[in-house]
């Protein structure tokens, strides 16, 4: 397997652990809240990651203290807002509406820091088309709305 096509599989396995995450999140946050479940996803995510870091071998946490401040932190910080979102918000709007709103604004934001090449990612300047096809993706997500 090529490393684009690795890539490629992964990214789509990220949507479908994340289509998966939203409903478990909503259910979690019925019985905890939101920062309940946030809470019980990173205890969780720390535990399993922790398990696949040693049995890999600690090695791989070498660079850690080479991470900027504001990875380290906003990773949670971000983690927090994207559970309470689901927990919120699926409930109340389900979870294709909950879905197509987060997609839509993941991909505006995305291209934000493309453009403006923030966080360490290579610029990728906004162009007409990618402008067509987010107003596309927020289009179906109103539509989604309704």
């Amino acid at each position: 397997m090529t490393s684009l096509t690795f890539a490629i599989v992964m990214a789509l396995c990220g949507g479908i652990a994340v289509a998966i995450q939203g409903p478990l999140a909503s259910l979690t946050g019925r019985e905890v809240g939101a920062l309940g479940s946030g809470l019980i996803l990173h205890l969780s995510g720390a535990v399993i990651a922790g398990i696949l870091v040693l049995s890999t071998g600690w090695h791989v946490m070498a660079g850690w203290t080479h991470v900027p401040w504001y990875a380290l932190l906003g990773t949670g910080a971000t983690g927090v807002v994207v559970i309470a979102a689901f927990s919120l918000s699926v409930p109340k709007l389900g979870m294709t509406a909950t879905a197509s709103l987060i997609i839509a604004s993941q991909l505006v934001a995305a291209s934000l820091l493309d453009h403006f090449a923030l966080l360490g990612l290579a610029q990728r300047p906004l162009s007409p088309i990618r402008i067509a096809g987010m107003a596309v993706l927020l289009l179906g997500a109103w539509m989604i709305l309704r």
